[in-house]
């Protein structure tokens, strides 16, 4: 093993210079242009050092490298250091104005670019325009007299490197020689290499890690192997690289290491040459790291602390291949060597208890800002015992044992109703209590909640999030307040081009239709049917799916057609930088996607991020191989055919018993306005019918039970023209409403039907009719969440679910005999003895079309119906309020005190995947006080104790309760339940490019007696009462709808005095 340099020079130039003379023909850099030795590395660097000068570059100045890693980018730094100079890494990638207020503050003597075009203004020189080219003849001993003779002192300025700046221009900072060495140096004891080695360099050239890759390697006579960009963003491909060039040391980004976990796992012999791993950034579990050291018997771990003002690393900890907490974070160890660490209270002094802000003190604190002053220049400061010191402003903690163990930056510090979170405690609390390879903690102002803690989770492949159970067992570890209020599944965390979390693009993502609640409160956690699926969350964030072009379509156009839609720019021309007009790493991923689907080409979104414009990666594209065959969704797993749920079983029934084929027929319509590709909507909405058969369905009698078949139909769309439509705005709506009402054949099917109308070219109604018997409102949210990322990115496949809707609703049959279920319904029912039953004679079955009616309600949020966030203020919910304002409407209407009240739920329980589709509602039965007398805090409080009974009830099937019932209550088996309430979210669709509203088409049909059924949208309230005129006439129904908006009114003052009272 290699552990110490060639020499015992004290500055980088002649450092790597004897590791040259001593290895002259050993490969020095393998890049794109192929690989080139030591001597031919020198030999190249002296030439331009001679043109450096010639070009007025003198002792003390600066050489700006807008470059990509190289040979090119290696050669100018020794170049700049034979002439005295330092040199300072740009990355070329970067939008114009930001490099050009770099050079503007570091001022350089030279400045090289690949191009050697003007930036900002500002002249460059093409490596290509330097003196001499690279040089053929390798073979003759490279003679160090040859070098220029130029003193370099260990205090000198190595390079300048920039950090961002508060006031938005960016800093140099300014790093010494000894610094480095003695950085190079303690990596070198800590984690040897072999002798003849080869070294990664991942990083972008303005990412310190970058000095880390590159002049260990060389300085030890190693071989420095440049990753294309083509391998930078994506796990795979980086791990890939890793394996196939046999690379000895390496920096990891922390988003990368489960993947090498699972690879180094699985095959023995994948990346078998790794010998010293440095990563850091961000915390990671101790137990990760230790997991790849147990894989790979040889492989030191370095888990590394530090930022560009303290050259790279200031603190560094070696991992034990045993002990300590797996699931602890990863300290960052002890002070490199030269340097020291101190901790620091609020005051500046030593902290008492270790507890405190970290400084670094020593040989590792860099010179200072270039030209800063104020409170930038202040970070920097002398320690009492004369040497440099620099406060990081990161927190941390010191161990019993010494080492430090970092607490997060002040900035990133969560305050969440007055209460200050560590996101590392809650990113280590989800890992012990749930399975997934990632996690990223952060807050958001979320709707119904304010300002809350948010878990951005990747996890394993196939697998989901059941969102109860995880959150069940967090209280166990945190505090209430500290416990996610929202969970969003990622495919990958975004990474920044420095390969840390991208937290503000994971800020920008959608947030779950549905937001169960933090807290422990009566009636969090319920999923009222037509709420969004628990778990089933949008993976993406908001994105522009193409436009038709024509086929006469050139690669630029597709490219700026691409760019516009992604990321709703202003015209792009074809000399735009992707960067420059805002593109980030998540959205060249959507763009990427994009083009492979336009043009049937290999296109990486590294190709979108370092192409220099439009024009460019248009050619790019236009050289690129051709993609393999899109792949199909996968098929679905579980049971295809099995007997209908109790739930189902009654719809039929009742349907067959009244022969309406309307009665259950549900729609949902919206219309799209906007940019929209029509054929690429329709493609995707085929294709997401097709990753869930249970669109598909037909239900056929299998002797005396009818059986539900998955799949049997494959659902197309059917595509409506104007014309077709109808010419005029009426008779459009005409079209629509006599479509949502067309009824559908149970035992032929197809049981869904699809239509996109065409109304104008920037104006389609899409209009979804389907058998309730199929799919709920939860199964119907899971699918378009689906559609909007199959449209967003025509290469997503939607995971199939572990279980179908046949192996639930198996489950469901089954469990209707079992003494325990009998023994739970027997239960519920002891609280429903003696509740009143609607007054009505002569019910009749079948119901003539007259007697279905429903009544608008619509109520905006505010002083009658708080907003979802400010009714959390008031103590409550937004359903316990509803239920308990709707009870009370019915006593104040129609004089009922004590009645048998049917609450719609989702009727999801652990059994379920988030991501299984089906009709699994189910009805709970509960007792109503429709007193509306009570005292309001008092009915708020008996409605949210209901409400939690009927989460803990929505698996006990309505049959096996209502069997029950029904033999000590006098049997009314067509009106039970006679009133029934149902609470959900409003269902939503987003597709990009477009603006989606839902259009309420109404179809009264009512199943009960008496219903409410309600959605809360941003808006408010939004629904109908339904009623039948054999009860109700329609002025009393009327008057129910009033008195419910009366009574939200009423009780929202009510709890809200209260709740003042109490506080006060």
């Amino acid at each position: 093993m290699n552990s110490s340099r060639s020499s015992g020079h004290q500055d980088l130039l002649n450092t790597v210079a004897e590791a040259a003379r001593l290895h002259a023909h050993r490969p020095a850099v393998i890049d794109r242009a192929g690989t080139t030795t030591y001597a031919h590395l020198m030999i190249r660097a002296r030439q331009w050092s001679e043109d450096f000068r010639a070009r007025g570059v003198r002792p003390g100045d600066l050489v700006a490298l807008l470059l990509p890693p190289g040979r090119d980018a290696i050669a100018a730094a020794l170049a700049a250091f034979m002439t005295g100079a330092a040199y300072a890494p740009i990355d070329p990638a970067q939008p114009a104005r930001r490099i050009g207020r770099m050079l503007q503050g570091c001022r350089p003597a030279l400045c090289l670019s690949v191009a050697g075009a003007d930036v900002d203004g500002r002249p460059t020189v093409a490596p290509e325009q330097l003196a001499g080219g690279w040089a053929k003849d390798t073979t003759t001993p490279l003679d160090l007299t040859d070098l220029p003779d130029v003193p370099t002192r260990p205090a000198d300025v190595a390079y300048v490197i920039h950090t961002s700046g508060s006031t938005g221009n960016p800093k140099g900072v300014q790093v010494e020689h000894h610094g480095v060495l003695e950085l190079i140096d303690d990596f070198a004891d800590r984690a040897p290499v072999p002798e003849v080695h080869r070294g990664a360099a991942w990083s972008s050239p303005d990412f310190d890690a970058s000095i880390w890759e590159v002049w260990p390697v060389l300085t030890h006579g190693g071989t420095v192997v440049v990753v294309p960009e083509e391998d930078r963003l994506d796990a795979a491909d980086y791990l890939g690289f890793l394996d196939r060039h046999a690379i000895h040391t390496a920096y990891i980004p922390p988003s990368f290491l489960p993947d090498l976990r699972a690879r180094t796992a699985a095959d023995p012999a994948f990346c078998r040459e790794l010998t010293r791993l440095m990563v850091g950034v961000e915390p990671i579990p101790l137990g990760l790291l230790q997991d790849l050291m147990r894989h790979r018997s040889g492989l030191t771990v370095v888990n590394a602390y530090g930022t560009a003002e303290t050259t790279v690393i200031c603190a560094v900890f070696t991992v034990p291949r045993t002990g300590g907490d797996p699931l602890a974070r990863t300290p960052i160890g002890t002070a490199v060597r030269g340097s020291r660490l101190a901790v620091i209270d609020e005051s500046g002094a030593l902290s008492a208890d270790g507890h405190g802000e970290l400084v670094a003190i020593g040989g590792c604190v860099a010179r200072g800002y270039l030209g800063a002053s104020g409170e930038a220049a202040a970070r920097f400061f002398t320690w009492p015992d004369g040497e440099r010191a620099y406060r990081t402003g990161d927190l941390v903690s010191t161990l019993p044992d010494g080492n430090i163990v970092f607490g997060g930056r002040a900035d990133r510090q969560l305050k969440v109703r007055g209460y200050r979170i560590e996101p590392g405690e809650v990113e280590a609390a989800v890992h012990a209590v749930v399975d997934v390879q990632e996690v990223v903690v952060g807050a958001r102002d979320l709707p119904g909640h304010g300002p809350a803690v948010v878990a951005y989770l990747r996890p394993r492949p196939g697998e989901g999030l059941d969102e109860r159970a995880a959150r069940a067992r967090l209280r166990q570890r945190l505090p209430a307040y500290a416990v996610p209020a929202a969970f969003v599944l990622v495919e990958v965390v975004p990474l920044t081009k420095n390969g840390k979390t991208d937290h503000a693009a994971l800020a920008a993502l959608p947030l779950p239709l549905s937001l169960p609640g933090a807290s422990s409160g009566a009636g969090a956690g319920i999923s009222p049917v037509g709420g969004s699926a628990a778990g089933a969350l949008s993976l993406s964030g908001s994105v522009t799916g193409p436009s038709p072009l024509g086929a006469g379509a050139t690669a630029l156009d597709l490219v700026i057609d691409s760019w516009q839609a992604v990321l709703g720019a202003a015209p792009v021309s074809a000399r735009d930088g992707f960067v420059d007009i805002g593109g980030t790493s998540l959205s060249a991923v959507r763009v990427a996607t994009r083009l492979r689907e336009l043009t049937g080409r290999r296109v990486s979104a590294a190709d979108v991020l370092t192409t220099a414009d439009a024009e460019g990666l248009a050619a790019r594209i236009e050289e690129a191989p051709f993609t393999e065959t899109q792949a199909v969704p996968a098929a679905p797993q579980g049971a295809v055919r099995g007997p209908l749920s109790p739930a189902q079983l009654a719809m039929w029934m009742h349907e067959t018993v009244t022969d309406n084929p309307e009665l259950y027929i549900e729609n949902a319509c919206f219309e799209l306005r906007g940019s929209l590709d029509a054929g690429l909507l329709t493609a995707a909405l085929e294709a997401t019918f097709a990753a869930h058969p249970v669109f598909g369905s037909t239900v056929t009698a299998d002797g005396s039970l009818p059986v539900q078949q998955l799949g049997v139909h494959r659902i197309a769309v059917r595509r409506v023209s104007a014309a077709e439509a109808g010419d005029t705005a009426s008779a459009a709506e005409a079209f629509v409403l006599r479509e949502s009402r067309t009824g559908i054949d149970l035992s032929g099917g197809p049981l869904t039907r699809c239509l996109l109308i065409t109304v104008a070219e920037d104006h389609h109604i899409l209009l979804f009719v389907w058998h309730h018997l199929v799919v709920d409102a939860v199964s119907f949210q899971v699918f378009l969440d689906d559609l909007h990322r199959r449209y967003a990115d025509p290469a997503f496949l939607p995971e199939p679910s572990p279980v179908t809707a046949c192996d639930l609703n198996a489950r469901e049959t089954a469990a209707l005999d079992h003494p325990a279920t009998r023994a739970r319904a027997a239960e519920a029912v002891t609280r429903l003895k003696g509740v009143e039953l609607l007054p009505l004679a002569g019910r009749r079955i079948v119901l003539d079309a007259a007697d279905a009616c429903g009544l608008p309600v619509e109520i905006a949020f505010g002083t009658a119906l708080p907003a979802p966030t400010a009714v959390g203020r008031i103590g409550t919910t937004l359903p316990a309020l509803l239920s308990a304002a709707f009870q009370r409407a019915v006593g104040e209407t129609l004089g009922l005190q004590d009645f048998p009240l049917g609450l719609v739920t989702a009727g999801r329980t652990e059994n379920h995947s988030s991501r299984a589709t089906g009709c699994f509602v189910n009805t709970v039965l509960l007792r109503a006080d429709g007193d509306p007398h009570t005292a309001p805090e008092s009915a708020v409080l008996a409605a949210a104790e209901q409400l939690a009974q009927a989460v803990s009830e929505q698996d006990l099937p309505f049959s096996a309760v209502a069997a029950e019932l029904l033999r000590d209550v006098n049997p009314r088996p067509r009106s039970f339940p006679e009133v029934c309430l149902s609470m959900s979210t409003a269902i939503r669709l987003e597709l990009p490019g477009a603006t989606c509203v839902r259009r309420r088409l109404r179809h009264p049909q009512p199943k009960f007696d008496l219903a409410l059924i309600v959605e809360y949208a941003q808006g408010g309230l939004s629904g109908e009462l339904h009623y039948r005129r054999q009860l109700i006439d329609d002025a009393t129904a009327g008057r129910v709808v009033t008195a419910f908006a009366g009574q939200l009114a009423v009780l929202t003052a009510g709890v809200t005095a209260a709740e003042a009272e109490f506080v006060g």
